[in-house]
C-alpha cells in the first residue's frame, strides 16, 4: 500500500498545526436507536488521520447525543405518511406519530464549530436517508 503522508509535506511546512473538526450532525426521524448515537466512523477516520498525520489536530463534535429531541414538520418526501401515521397511538405497538430532530440546532452547530477555527470540517452521515442533515449543517 503507498504511503500518502509525503504529499502532505507542504501543507505540515506551511502551517505547523492543521485543525479537522469532525461532526456527528443531529438525526431527523420518527425515532432514534442507541445505534445511531456512536460515532464511531469519525473516531475510526481520527484514528486514521492521527496515524498517518501524527501533526494534524483532529476534533470530533458530537451534535447528536445528549441534546434532546424537538418535533419537526414532516419532510415534504415523507407527507405521504400522514394517513398512515396521523393518529397518536399510545400501544406499546405503536406506529410513528411525530417527526423529530435529536440533537443540537443547526445554528448552534455552526457557531460551536467556528469557536475551534477548522481548517477542515467533515460531517458525517452514518445512513444515506440522513443526507439531508448533512447539507443543512453545510449550508450555516
Amino acid at each position: 500500500m503507498a504511503d500518502w503522508s509525503p504529499q502532505y509535506n507542504t501543507v505540515k511546512k506551511a502551517k505547523q498545526t492543521l485543525k479537522i473538526v469532525l461532526i456527528q450532525p443531529p438525526v431527523e426521524d420518527f425515532y432514534d436507536t442507541d445505534m445511531r448515537l456512536q460515532p464511531i466512523g469519525l473516531c475510526f477516520l481520527k484514528a486514521s488521520i492521527k496515524k498517518a498525520l501524527p501533526k494534524v489536530e483532529v476534533v470530533i463534535l458530537d451534535f447528536h447525543t445528549g441534546f434532546g429531541r424537538q418535533t419537526l414538520a414532516y419532510p415534504k418526501e415523507l407527507n405521504y405518511l400522514k394517513e398512515y401515521y396521523g393518529l397518536h397511538d399510545r400501544s406499546p405497538f405503536s406506529t410513528f406519530h411525530q417527526y423529530y430532530r435529536f440533537g443540537a440546532d443547526y445554528k448552534n452547530i455552526a457557531e460551536e464549530v467556528l469557536k475551534h477555527k477548522p481548517d477542515c470540517v467533515g460531517i458525517s452521515s452514518l445512513f444515506t436517508p440522513y443526507y439531508r442533515e448533512v447539507i443543512k449543517q453545510h449550508e450555516r
